[in-house]
């Protein structure tokens, strides 16, 4: 075999060794299959089949050679305008219940991800830290009401969701949402168990004190319930309070 000619999608194998007339066979399948025949058979130079057979190798490797993933412009757009974001914060919650005068101190802890440049949607898993105290009135065994004291620290993960639809200047007005499941360091509240699931539902006005950071003041309202149904062993309880948020972007 002399060289291997190719011409569009057809190569063209010369053995000049032969001087046999030109072979035309297709790529890449039927080379692989020509090119095996002329190494097993004794009419031709082995050493030209198997050089021939390599250009075959690399001419289909070139030809299965994905081409490199190029990023649309709409993805492209889409990567540009998110950021990556923390934001550390303080609430405080008071009673609006008479039967379940808690107080309750939240600090929450989020990394999260900020889409879109027009109107922001920030979406992020993190932390949140409690501590509860206060009161319960609950039903004793004749069903007397019972006034029970209860207090305790809880931890746990949560999902933050922070929508901002409205953004003039450097202030926003943003819908925020956190649902958290908490463990106590003791059953919570008084006559529940060790466990809780904290919502919280709210709003924030948010100030960019630079390019990287912002701060946030909220209103919220929140309910703590252990899901365990309306019974003496789910003492759920209320709470309305405002917080204060940093948030620094990355």
């Amino acid at each position: 075999m002399g060289y291997v000619k190719k011409s569009s999608n057809i190569n063209i194998a010369y053995d000049f060794n032969r001087g046999s007339d030109p072979a035309i066979f297709f790529s890449p399948e039927n080379n692989c299959s020509y090119l095996m025949h002329m190494i097993t058979s004794p009419h031709h130079s082995r050493a030209g089949a198997i050089f021939s057979f390599i250009l075959a190798l690399l001419f289909s490797a070139e030809l299965h050679a994905a081409p490199p993933h190029q990023m649309s412009h709409r993805d492209s757009v889409f990567v540009q305008q998110m950021r990556i974001k923390f934001e550390g914060g303080l609430e405080y919650m008071a009673p609006y219940d008479a039967s379940r005068m808690i107080r309750t101190v939240t600090m929450d802890l989020y990394p999260s991800v900020q889409f879109f440049k027009r109107v922001h949607l920030s979406i992020g898993v993190g932390l949140t830290t409690t501590y509860a105290w206060g009161n319960i009135i609950q039903f004793g065994k004749n069903f007397q009401e019972v006034t029970m004291q209860t207090a305790a620290f809880g931890i746990g993960p949560g999902l933050y969701i922070r929508f901002e639809p409205i953004i003039v200047g450097r202030f926003s007005l943003s819908i925020d949402i956190n649902e958290g499941v908490l463990l106590y360091s003791e059953n919570f509240p008084a006559g529940g168990d060790i466990y809780n699931f904290m919502s919280r539902l709210g709003g924030s006005v948010c100030y960019r004190v630079s390019k990287r950071n912002k701060l946030a003041l909220s209103g919220r309202w929140m309910h703590v319930s252990n899901g365990q149904g309306f019974n003496q062993h789910n003492p759920s309880y209320p709470a309305a309070g405002a917080g204060l948020a940093f948030i620094h972007y990355f």
